[in-house]
């Protein structure tokens, strides 16, 4: 594969990941693999195999931890990242597990590849996004590119500044104001959906919560995508005080 850097063999749920044999990222050029967001792809995996075989965006697939164990389920999975070393440990896991013909790959900006998926006749029944940070600059694009009853799942690590802990970072990002309290995980759930109803509105599109939740360092939220009024706009957007 030509890579740089040393690789070792892992498993997760019932998938063989091919990944970094290194503890300690000193170059970003070097892809990554958490195991403590495993329970993020767990929850994920279980959503999706409750749709049948969907078609899926992983628009941020990294070395296809994801992408993998979804097409396990027999999903067939998009994936896209802009790193060619995670690429090809995400073709070797795919070679390794059996699913290469449930997985494509592709290598670019994020938003590039959901604006390209984003016509009426091809869009995604489940795009999934984990960006490092803030998934606000992906939001509009991911939207565009789910079908009408499809789904969205996305996940925020920027928690400081959800949680209120930088007020004006949150005024800039998702346009409101919070604070630090003992509740901060709820309310930066609310916020990101809050922020997503706005965002779809723009887009003559409306949204509904599905699920979400709070571990480790990141919330991730689930939500539906209609082009009808599903859910009262009370109900998605509110103030606390």
């Amino acid at each position: 594969m030509g890579l740089d850097f040393p690789v070792k063999w892992v498993r997760e749920g019932k998938a063989d990941l091919l990944v970094p044999a290194i503890t300690e990222i000193r170059r970003s050029s070097i892809p990554f693999y958490n195991p403590v967001t495993s329970l993020n792809r767990d929850i994920s995996l279980a959503v999706v195999m409750g749709m049948g075989k969907p078609r899926v965006a992983d628009a941020m697939t990294g070395i296809g931890s994801r992408a993998i164990r979804y097409a396990i389920e027999g999903a067939y999975v998009e994936a896209n990242d802009l790193s060619p070393s995670s690429l090809s440990l995400l073709l070797e896991s795919a070679r390794k597990n059996g699913v290469l013909n449930r997985i494509g790959v592709q290598s670019t900006d994020a938003r590039a590849f959901l604006s390209a998926e984003s016509a009426p006749n091809n869009r995604f029944d489940f795009v999934d996004l984990d960006p490092f940070g803030s998934p606000a600059p992906f939001l509009d694009s991911a939207l565009a590119a789910v079908k009408a009853g499809g789904l969205l799942a996305f996940t925020a690590t920027d928690l400081a500044t959800l949680c209120g802990h930088y007020p004006k970072a949150l005024l800039e990002k998702y346009g409101c104001f919070g604070f630090r309290s003992e509740f901060c995980h709820e309310m930066a759930i609310r916020i990101l959906i809050g922020y997503i109803y706005r965002r779809a509105r723009l887009q003559n599109i409306f949204i509904e919560p599905m699920l979400s939740f709070y571990a480790d360092h990141y919330v991730r939220i689930f939500v539906k995508v209609a082009m009808n009024r599903v859910v009262d706009p009370d109900l998605a957007s509110g103030f606390v005080f």
